[in-house]
């Protein structure tokens, strides 16, 4: 019983270690994830709006 046991032990430790071994050699997993930021999709979004007018009003002919 107490050889068993024994025996028991030994295989958790190495599976163990084996387990060990392959966490060490497998890649990293690069998990990428987007990142939105509304603030600046906002903030672009206005100056952007604004350009056009002032790019229209620059455009547009001086009728007097």
């Amino acid at each position: 019983m107490q050889g068993q046991l024994d025996e028991a032990h030994a295989t958790i430790i190495q599976e163990k270690e084996e387990a060990k071994l392959a966490i060490e050699q497998a890649p990293p997993v690069i998990k990428e994830v987007p990142v939105v930021d509304n603030t600046k999709l906002e903030l672009l979004k206005n100056q952007n709006d604004e350009l056009e007018v002032t790019s229209d009003t620059v455009q547009r002919p001086n009728i007097t």
